[in-house]
Order: structure tokens, then C-alpha cells, then sequence
């Protein structure tokens, strides 16, 4: 048994573009009985399928509160208002529900 015999997707959640080559999905796992979230950096494989890479965090769903008010110190801290994220080229990043 390999190590993705033991991870389950239960939801994808949302994604938006990281790069031409990369998006950030957020989605629901279970890793070995344990109902976790999931953000990680998905790249374009071999095939051409988008994988999980080894860039993102798994948490358990009980720590969701504690990463939002992570991420909406760091837009704070950036003088970013809530809802407009630049994505770096002067347009914006809209995440896929």
C-alpha cells in the first residue's frame, strides 16, 4: 500500500491560476481517517494532467479558522483590500468555485 492508497479527495472546494503553468486548489481530503483541508500547487504532469505538488499545507478542517485569519492579516499587512487580489500584472486573480 503506497502512500496515496490512504488519501481521499472528498471535495475540490476552488482553484485559481498560479502561473500559465500552475494553479493553488483548495479541496477536502481524508488522510488516513482524518478529515483535513488541503492548499497546494498543482502543475501541469507528463500527460498534461494537473498534479499535487509538494508546495502547499494540509491541516486538519478544525484549523480553517486559524488560516483565514492568517491570510486576511498577510492582506492587511500587504494594504490589500478584501476581495481585489492583483495577481502581479496588474489584473486580478478570481478563484473557481
Amino acid at each position: 500500500m503506497d502512500a496515496n492508497d490512504r488519501i481521499t479527495v472528498e471535495k475540490d472546494c476552488a482553484s485559481f491560476a498560479k502561473n500559465a503553468t500552475c494553479e493553488v486548489r483548495g479541496r477536502f481530503l481524508n488522510v488516513r481517517g482524518r478529515a483535513c483541508a488541503d492548499v497546494r500547487t498543482f502543475a501541469a504532469g507528463a500527460g498534461g494532467d494537473m498534479v499535487p505538488t509538494r508546495a502547499g499545507v494540509c491541516i486538519g478542517r478544525e484549523k480553517l479558522p486559524e488560516l483565514l485569519a492568517l491570510v486576511e492579516r498577510m492582506i492587511e499587512d500587504a494594504g490589500l483590500e478584501s476581495g481585489t487580489f492583483p495577481d502581479g500584472d496588474g489584473g486580478g486573480v478570481a478563484a473557481t468555485l
